[in-house]
């Protein structure tokens, strides 16, 4: 058995003072691969849900972002058929996978540009599905 030097207290003492504090954020994530959205999601931990990505062999990503924000099927609804994410699953019949339909999705004006301040996003308007 090797000789180990032993942790000090005030070692300790830094470790703890290190320490962040364990928040659950709800919000809308976005998976990002080669600087491209390949995936919409949302959770009420999205620290957790983003790490069980990590195992999901179908879904392939090297970054991720978020925005804290309620209302998360109306606001995914609105990136996944904005932006139409590679792995975002295609239905059947073509449209894209969202908890409300392209036609039901109908965030306010001023949620949106809140949303985009809140991204940083700078472009004026919204794209067409």
């Amino acid at each position: 058995m090797t000789n180990m030097h032993k942790i000090t207290q005030e070692q300790i003492e830094t470790i703890i003072q290190k320490s962040k504090p364990v928040n659950r954020i709800e919000g809308i994530y976005f998976l990002i691969k080669n600087k491209e959205i390949v995936y919409v999601g949302q959770s009420n931990n999205i620290v957790a849900r983003v790490g069980s990505h990590l195992s999901d062999k179908t879904k392939s990503f090297d970054s991720y972002s978020f925005v804290e924000i309620s209302r998360l099927n109306e606001v995914e609804s609105y990136f996944i058929h904005n932006l139409r994410p590679e792995f975002n699953r295609k239905r059947p019949c073509g449209k894209m996978c969202a908890p409300i339909p392209y036609e039901g999705v109908s965030p306010s004006r001023s949620q949106i540009e809140r949303l985009k301040v809140k991204l940083f996003l700078t472009q004026e308007g919204d794209q067409e599905c």
